[in-house]
Order: C-alpha cells, then structure tokens, then sequence
C-alpha cells in the first residue's frame, strides 16, 4: 500500500515539472525574465550632451615660475609685459605661447625658416615674415630701440645690407598689414581677405599680398638665403642670436598682443571660462586667423538642436564648423592641435602631448 502512494506521488511531481517546462510556460518565462532586464536599463536621452572627457591632472608640484605659475619652456627673464594685460593674463598669455608656440617650431622664440613657403624668411616664434610684412616693422623696432644690440648680432657688410632692405621697405610706404594683422579690425566675425594658407581660396589673394613685398623677398633670394631656399648659417646665426635677445623677446610679445586679446574676445563672446578654451581661441587666432560669419551661422544652427550641450561638446562643434573651410590637406593638422588643446591631451606632429603636465597648470581653471 505505502509502495502505490509513493509512486503515485512521484508521477504528480512528475506532471507538475512537466507541465512548468513545456514551450508555452518557457516562452512566457523568457518574456518576463527579459521585461524585467528592459526596465531595468533606461533608454538614454536623445537630447543629453555627451560627457565630458576627463582631463589629465596637474602636476602635484607648482610651477618652476613663481610669477606666472606655470613651467615655461620659453626664456621669459628680462622681457617687458604688455602693460594692457593684467598680471593673471600674463600666465594665460605665456601658456598660449609656450604651447601654440610649440606647434610653430621646435626652437621657440628663434624659430626661423627660409623661402619654402614664398614668404622670403620667417622668424621668431610666431613666424612673423618678409613676403606678408610681419616681420619688417620689428626688424625696424630693433633698430630704433635696440640699435647698440643690434649690431653685435650681424658683421658691418651683413648690418648694413639688412639696414638698406629695411629702409626701402619703409620708403615704399607699405600700408598692407599681413596675414597677422588681418583680423584685428575690431569687427569679431567679419569676413577678411583670404591671406592664410590654410584656407580655401588662399591662391586667390596670395600673389596680391606677396607683390606688396615683393622687393623685401627678393631681398632675401639674393642676400641671404642659399641655392636650397634655407636661411644661409651665418645669417640664420644673426638671425636666431638676435631673436634671444631680451628686446626682441619682448617685441615678440608686443607682436602677439594683440592675437591674445582677440582669443580673449571670442573666448568672452562664446561665454567659456575654463583656460582650456582660452587656449584653444588662442590657437585658433595664430593658426587660422579668425572665425568668420559663416563659421558661426554654421555653429549658431547646431547650437540651436544641441541647447543643453557642454562646453566641451560647444567648443568641438565650433571646431567643426571652423574646418569646412580649411583646404583639405591641413584639415588634420588643425584638428589635431585643437582637440589636443581640449583634450589637454593628444598626438600633434606625431608626438604625444600632456600639457598639463609640460606646463604645469590647470586646464579647468576659471579665467579671470
């Protein structure tokens, strides 16, 4: 008896496993065990800026600069500081140096290149040149200011001949401001005769601006560059010996005042704080001039679909909207130094940067 009513049992359990695991009783279960995994996974907002990246931290020791705070690469001792700027604008200004700097030469405040880009001779660490008129004004300054310094730097003949370049420069009267002083016409989004070589429509207006100091870039094929297009060594050494020294350091800084403050305008006008953008402004002053009106109507209409957007997010779309007129061959090269600005990270020229680590500062400092 107690055999049957155990076997009995057995077959109801039996039925009952049975019954639980047949295909319609799975699928059901199936079904439930992936609502519940659903609703446990929120569906992102379409309309949510993306994170921002973070950045690399700081060094934990201050900058070797107890003024400025930061660790500069470049020789600061004994330069004047634009008076128009304020002490807490000095280091800003110094970092946009050092690192765009950076980006225009391996040799800092002597960088100098010859004729391979049609400009006769580039020198200092914002390239100021002969063909685009940049670079004569503080040849000049250098001799009215500094004119006993001056001629330690070059031999008698050389001194002479630089002087002669110099004053037929001058007596020509020249009024065309070169593609450094395009865009400071107080206008902040105007568009300027194309003068830059990285923008589309550059050939267009290239040989207007070289004739206007035509002569000065002969000058230069004749005097002082070699059959390769190079600066010859005992010029170069005149040259970069000069562009060390204390006072041209210093007109090197007058020289680039005024990019920095036009950084500052954008920076103020996009309403960023953090120094990171101020770098990146600053950046994109030296190497692309200016942004146009169609740079930002394209920006102001991606703002419009993206209002709750980052200031990361805000500062690479302007990016974006700033490359769709860089001819296409320099597209990278301006990407790369801008993201990496950003960034505070990146590769640039094929080498990794850390730049708070290189200069020692904060890229997410509020600007004052």
């Amino acid at each position: 008896m107690m055999f049957h009513k155990s076997m009995l049992f057995i077959m109801m359990v039996v039925v009952v496993v049975l019954n639980a695991c047949s295909p319609q009783k799975k699928e059901l279960l199936d079904n439930k065990s992936n609502r519940d995994v659903v609703s446990d996974d929120p569906i992102p907002n379409p309309t949510e800026p993306p994170k921002e990246t973070p950045l690399p931290l700081p060094p934990a020791t201050p900058g070797q600069d107890s003024d400025l705070k930061l660790c500069s690469q470049l020789d600061l001792e004994g330069v004047n500081w634009p008076s128009e700027l304020s002490v807490p604008e000095w280091t800003y200004y110094a970092l946009g140096l050092n690192i765009t700097g950076s980006f225009e030469g391996r040799e800092g405040w002597k960088n100098i290149a010859g004729n391979s880009d049609g400009q006769g001779m580039s020198l200092g660490l914002m390239q100021q040149n002969l063909g685009q008129g940049t670079l004569q004004p503080w040849l000049n300054q250098m001799y009215n200011l500094h004119h006993s310094t001056m001629v330690t730097f070059f031999n008698s003949q050389d001194y002479r001949n630089l002087k002669s370049m110099l004053n037929d420069w001058q007596k020509e009267d020249l009024t065309n401001p070169g593609i450094s002083q395009t865009f400071f016409d107080g206008k902040l989004f105007s568009d300027q005769k194309i003068l830059n070589k990285l923008e589309i429509g550059y050939e267009d207006n290239f040989l207007t601006a070289l004739n206007d100091n035509s002569n000065s870039v002969n000058w230069a094929k004749s005097n002082i560059l070699d059959s390769n297009g190079k600066v010859s060594a005992r010029w170069k050494k005149s040259f970069q010996d000069m562009a060390i020294s204390p006072g041209y350091r210093s007109f090197q800084l007058a020289a680039s005042t005024t990019i920095f403050k036009k950084a500052k305008e954008y920076f103020n006008y996009f309403q960023f704080r953090e120094l990171r953008f101020l770098l990146f402004f600053f950046d994109i002053v030296v190497q692309n001039g200016s942004i146009s009106d169609v740079h930002l109507a394209l920006y102001n209409k991606w703002l419009a679909k993206n209002p709750n957007a980052n200031d990361q997010s805000r500062a690479l779309a302007l990016l974006e909207a700033r490359l769709t007129t860089v001819r296409p061959q320099y597209v990278q090269d301006v990407k790369s130094r801008k993201t990496a600005i950003i960034y505070g990270t990146g590769k640039v020229h094929q080498t990794m940067r850390n730049f708070p680590q290189e200069y020692c500062f904060d890229p997410r400092v509020i600007v004052q």
